[in-house]
């Protein structure tokens, strides 16, 4: 045997450590996968739901519920049951927006970085309430909200630079929302109608330049857009009806008038008409 093939490099037992060392982190490594696998597969949906719960409500400032995630860790498709977002508080009805299921796709490692990427969501038929009471509707107080929480103080504090650095940011690339039904409520008059929107898709929601409120807004802002336009015949088909109703009443004034100056004045018969006059108000207010 020469020098050469004692030299350190060519040394069988310091081969064979080396060996054992690179085995040793392989094993390692390879064991750290497993455990991060058989975590998501047990407790991911358990993520999720939680993620909702917590965040949701300090987000828009009322209430957020989920009944359960089922989403698979491997393909990272499934659906959220029975979500909902609650009404502001002052308003009648007790949720915003409710849908029975919601699909969903995300990158499921993404969970664990600072940018969660959700793929699609796609909500069919939800139940949305587009209630006006007094001055404003609930969606305007439901944006004010979010955009309150959006400005905050202007004071940087260590604690709130640190919550910047570790919030995580949201990317949807794809929502789409498919026969949204859609209550109107005019409060204040008493009148209800249901409409159904047209497909809102929305694309690259989020990011890094955007908070999680934004992204409610920006959603908030396609529904109004969509709902707005199906109040005004609401209201204009109320302001004529009451200029007919208007319109009769000065005319049975007129007839009574002019029959309390003749002296033929029918107790019974003002009576039926003041009744009929009562009635067609309530009607038209009550929209029956």
């Amino acid at each position: 045997m020469t020098k050469k093939d004692l030299t350190p490099n060519n040394n069988p037992l310091k081969q064979e450590n080396n060996m054992k060392k690179l085995l040793i982190i392989l094993l390692v490594l390879l064991g750290s996968v497993v455990v991060v696998v058989l975590f998501l597969y047990f407790n991911l949906n358990l993520i999720i739901e939680q993620g909702i719960k917590r965040i949701g409500p300090k987000v828009v400032k009322t209430s957020v519920g989920l009944d359960k995630a089922k989403v698979s860790l491997f393909s990272g498709q499934g659906k959220l049951l029975n979500f909902s977002v609650g009404n502001p508080a002052g308003f009648t009805s007790p949720y915003l927006f409710k849908v029975k299921n919601m699909f969903i796709k995300i990158e499921p490692m993404s969970l664990f970085k600072d940018m969660v990427i959700i793929d699609k969501i796609f909500i069919d038929s939800p139940y949305i309430v587009y209630e006006y009471r007094g001055k404003k509707s609930n969606f305007e107080v439901f944006q004010k909200n979010i955009e309150s929480k959006t400005k905050g103080s202007h004071k940087k504090s260590k604690e709130t630079t640190l919550k910047k650095k570790t919030q995580k940011h949201i990317l949807i690339r794809d929502l789409i929302i498919r026969n949204a039904q859609v209550e109107v409520i005019l409060a204040d008059l008493g009148l209800k109608k249901q409409v159904i929107l047209k497909e809102i898709h929305l694309k690259n929601l989020g990011g890094k330049d955007k908070s999680q409120k934004q992204i409610f807004a920006s959603i908030t802002k396609s529904l109004v857009s969509q709902i707005l336009p199906t109040i005004t015949p609401m209201v204009e088909d109320l302001k004529a009806n009451i200029r007919q109703i208007k319109s009769k009443v000065i005319e049975e004034l007129k007839q009574g008038l002019k029959d309390l100056k003749k002296g033929v004045v029918d107790k019974n018969k003002v009576n039926t008409k003041v009744n009929n006059l009562r009635q067609g108000l309530n009607n038209l207010i009550h929209d029956k």
